[in-house]
């Protein structure tokens, strides 16, 4: 996972239709919108609730893939894995990786972009 970029700008920009206005803006606001859903999975995951563990991990990826922010995507896509399996430990290791990613990111854009 390590070979990901924490952040894929120029993925981005090609999603963007290769304009780059914007981007800065919406990176430096994506940590906020994603902390709800990251505080959602981890209350999922203390509930044991496999549908919302899979369910909150789905969109955490999706909210990532859409950003280009490709290491929280991978490891969310991990736990939803884990989720659809029912492998609860798995996903709750996992989760711990997705904190390190998440804050990989922010500090990764708060010396790229911020």
């Amino acid at each position: 996972m390590e070979q990901l970029p924490i952040f894929d700008r120029a993925d981005l920009v090609e999603r963007m239709g290769g304009c780059d206005e914007g981007i800065d803006e919406f990176m430096a606001d994506f940590p906020a919108y994603l902390a709800d859903d990251i505080r959602d999975l981890k209350d999922a995951l203390d509930e044991e609730n496999m549908k919302k563990i899979t369910s909150g991990a789905h969109k955490i990826k999706g909210m990532c893939a859409n950003a280009s922010a490709e290491r929280l995507r991978e490891t969310a896509y991990r736990i939803e894995t884990a989720g659809k399996e029912g492998d609860g430990n798995a996903a709750r290791s996992l989760f711990v990786r997705l904190e390190q990613e998440e804050k990989a990111l922010r500090d990764y854009l708060a010396q790229k972009i911020l």
